[in-house]
């Protein structure tokens, strides 16, 4: 009876301790999707695009690979995890930054085939 009290003792400790790591992941987490945000508000008019490649599709590129940065660390969480009160806190902020990249690349993607339209309309 003592052996099944301390296994179980040591599983809640473990158990506290693991859920004590997880909400420290997810507050840098959520420190890094204010960062993303900040990043994509201060640069999406004049974004850092690669040496030698068009504008829209710089912009573009540059939208997806911050929705990487975001969508990479949400689905590496454990099932449970992602369940728990403690990430729904943070969905909000993912889903607002995620909607705002895909609406960037939806513009510019759109822009991107009006200017194609107008050369093909020229030739």
């Amino acid at each position: 009876m003592l052996h099944k009290f301390e296994s179980t003792l040591k599983r809640d400790s473990l158990k506290h301790k693991l859920t004590t790591k997880y909400n420290a992941i997810l507050n840098n987490y959520a420190t890094e999707l204010d960062g993303i945000q900040r990043i994509f508000t201060d640069q999406k008019t004049n974004p850092p695009i690669v040496r030698n490649m068009p504008p829209d599709a710089g912009k573009i590129i540059w939208a997806r690979h911050l929705f990487q940065k975001i969508t990479g660390p949400i689905n590496m969480f454990p099932e449970n995890v992602i369940n728990s009160n403690e990430i729904k806190r943070y969905y909000g902020s993912y889903n607002t930054l995620g909607k705002q990249l895909t609406i960037y690349e939806m513009w510019y993607y759109q822009s991107w085939c009006n200017e194609i339209e107008k050369s093909k309309a020229a030739l």
